[in-house]
């Protein structure tokens, strides 16, 4: 006889058949963050934006007023916001203010655009030729590395005293900045995109004028911005070497007196100056680069 096995038959499982119950998904906070941003109102962004930027600037102002106008601090040591105010008004009236900030831009501009040519022409030569880096990037570092005001003396002899000086100082101390960024920003540029060229046979000028310049215009721009704040350095440097105008001549004029409204008007007229070419090298880039505006928003 067979002994006969029970086995137990298990119901077979539908589509039907109810699933355990999921936990509800938590919604990431970075998600959360970013659809209130989204529903943020522009305006008041900007203007949160805008009071933060000025929050520091207004509250040094008004310290400034406090303590000069109940003499904690004396007005020979630290001109008030009027006395500045005062001497603004008077320099823009007789016209010399406009006529000194013309000139500083002026020289600062020239001496930029050379400073650009000399740059990236030595970066295009580094940054493309591996012989060309050998020679020239040990010789262009050891020069940095000494400080330009070191080499104003032998600028002094070789140029005389004029604008060429001026705008040579001005060169010396901005021209790395373009070639350091420059040939980084070469460098930087996938080697995917050359090979690409080179099939299909994009070379020479054809290659610098739409593969390298493009691939190396976000670094440049850094450059630009670095060399903009260099030049502006070195242009105080250069207006107060035997100065008749400018702005570095308002500043030198107005130590040898002891007038600090003066001193303090340059300083602020330096800085608003700054932040307008900031602001027009952010608008450049958001004109030649307007796919890293949609990438960093």
């Amino acid at each position: 006889m067979h002994s006969e096995r029970s086995t137990a038959v298990l119901p077979p499982v539908t589509a039907d058949a109810p699933s355990a119950p999921q936990p509800p998904r938590r919604v990431p906070r970075t998600d959360v963050r970013a659809h209130r941003r989204a529903k943020r109102d522009p305006g008041s962004s900007r203007l949160l934006t805008l009071g933060a930027t000025l929050l520091i600037p207004v509250v040094a102002v008004v310290l400034w007023f406090v303590s000069t106008s109940n003499g904690w601090i004396s007005e020979l040591l630290l001109a008030s916001p009027g006395q500045v105010w005062e001497q603004f008004t008077s320099r823009l009236a007789d016209g010399t203010l406009v006529r000194d900030v013309a000139v500083s831009f002026r020289r600062v501009l020239a001496g930029l655009g050379l400073s650009i040519l000399i740059g990236v022409v030595l970066g295009l030569i580094s940054g493309l030729s591996r012989w060309g880096h050998r020679i020239l990037d040990g010789t262009l570092h050891a020069i940095k590395a000494v400080p330009f005001p070191a080499l104003i003396p032998l600028l002094l002899i070789w140029l005389g005293i004029g604008e060429a000086l001026r705008i040579g100082i001005l060169v010396l101390a901005a021209t790395f900045a373009i070639y350091l960024n420059t040939v980084g920003g070469i460098v930087g540029i996938d080697p995917k995109l050359r090979e690409l060229a080179a099939t299909r046979g994009v070379r020479g000028w054809r290659l610098i004028v739409t593969i390298v310049l493009p691939g190396a215009l976000p670094q440049f721009l850094v450059g630009l911005r670095l060399a903009l704040v260099i030049s502006f350095l070195a242009l105080v440097f250069a207006e107060e070497i035997a100065p008749e105008e400018g702005l570095g001549y308002i500043l030198w004029r107005a130590a040898q007196l002891s007038q600090t409204d003066a001193i303090i008007l340059v300083a602020v007229l330096y800085a608003i100056i700054g932040l307008v070419i900031s602001a027009l090298v952010t608008l450049l880039e958001r004109v030649l680069l307007p796919w890293r505006r949609g990438f960093t928003s």
